[in-house]
């Protein structure tokens, strides 16, 4: 077998257990089965257009085609090749942390505005908090890509001890683990987040992605549209019967802190604003707004305090 006919036997075994070719829609399974082969040879797409005929060897075919039945299984291809892209930057991923995602990315963008819009020494952010980290790539992004010549210091929290080693990797593989102060805490809870050395005037953000999805959605991991959420890890998606139990405990939590942050930034599911907002108003929570993704649907958060 040479390089197109490889690809074109793993778009037939991709194409198999899903349909992914539709009306106006990219085909998933080519661009699948040029990723994990681009992965196996070490080469990009544009290699591959221009080398249709290359030959590959039996050691690379066999790594080729074990990736092609993992992904076949609905492994995401991020758990295969043990890195996935994320505002620009390059973040290792395994299964003790989910799959960055692309809509994310807004949580980034709307927390460097934040930091951005702070004029004046009275107003300026000293330090962002980052609770359920994972990879890491929400606040190394937010180092990355504005802030990394601020002063603003920076936390990283998770639940997950194995989450939390990740988050520490992608730090170091980007050259910013001396600024990222690890924690592992439920939410709030370890007191060593916010005491010592914090002191009554510190101007603050806090930024959360926790897990959102509903429970019902565990019975829905057998459709192909889904089906890659049983390979992540369910501590980091699932927050109870109507998604937000996990939210609900932070949201008290900071309704109960005598140095709240200035704002506070989070994902959210699309559907879940309606009853956000009123949790929130029943809080005693009134300046907050909710920002829109590229689909147009409401993904992000923001109370400011």
């Amino acid at each position: 077998m040479n390089v197109g006919e490889i690809l074109e036997w793993a778009v037939k075994k991709l194409e198999e257990p899903r349909s992914s070719v539709g009306s106006g829609r990219v085909n998933l399974a080519v661009l699948d089965a040029e990723v994990l082969l681009c992965e196996v040879l070490g080469k990009d797409k544009a290699w591959l257009y221009a080398n249709k005929q290359g030959a590959i060897n039996n050691k690379q075919r066999f790594k080729y085609k074990r990736f092609i039945r993992r992904r076949n299984k609905g492994e995401p291809v991020a758990y295969i090749v043990g890195h996935k892209e994320f505002y620009g930057l390059d973040f290792i991923v395994n299964k003790n942390v989910l799959v960055p995602r692309p809509e994310t990315e807004l949580l980034v963008e709307e927390t460097i505005k934040k930091c951005q819009g702070s004029k004046g020494p009275e107003s300026k952010i000293s330090k962002i908090i980052e609770i359920g980290t994972g990879s890491g790539c929400v606040i190394i992004s937010i180092i990355k890509n504005q802030l990394a010549k601020s002063k603003i210091k920076y936390i990283a929290t998770d639940i997950s001890n194995e989450a939390l080693e990740v988050a520490k990797q992608n730090a170091e593989k980007h050259g910013v683990k001396n600024r990222i102060r690890f924690i592992r805490s439920d939410l709030l809870e370890n007191k060593e987040i916010l005491d010592p050395g914090f002191r009554r005037d510190d101007k603050w953000i806090l930024v959360a992605n926790l897990p959102y999805l509903d429970i019902g959605m565990k019975n829905l991991l057998d459709s192909s549209e889904v089906r890659g959420l049983k390979f992540e890890p369910s501590i980091a998606l699932y927050g109870g019967q109507d998604g937000l139990n996990v939210y609900g405990r932070l949201l008290k939590q900071i309704k109960n802190l005598k140095n709240k942050p200035k704002y506070f930034l989070f994902e959210i599911g699309h559907n879940q604003v309606e009853i956000l907002s009123k949790f929130m108003k029943d809080l005693g929570f009134k300046d907050f707004e909710f920002k829109k993704d590229l689909a147009g649907r409401d993904r992000v958060g923001i109370i400011k305090l």
